[in-house]
């Protein structure tokens, strides 16, 4: 049998790279188009009666 030296780490190497570089392009994506909707907000205004104190 022939024994094998080195380079058996290539190809997870290169997953780890691909994966990285897909999340790289994700988040630029993300960033470029405004974020993950933080700039939209809602303003509630919530009024309450007046009630009587007792005695």
């Amino acid at each position: 049998m022939a024994d094998r030296e080195g380079g058996g780490g290539s190809g997870f190497t290169g997953v780890i790279v691909g994966a990285l570089l897909v999340a790289a392009l994700a988040l630029g994506f993300v960033a470029y188009n405004g974020g993950f909707g933080g700039g939209q907000t809602a303003e509630i205004n919530v009024e309450a009666p007046e009630v009587p104190s007792p005695g």
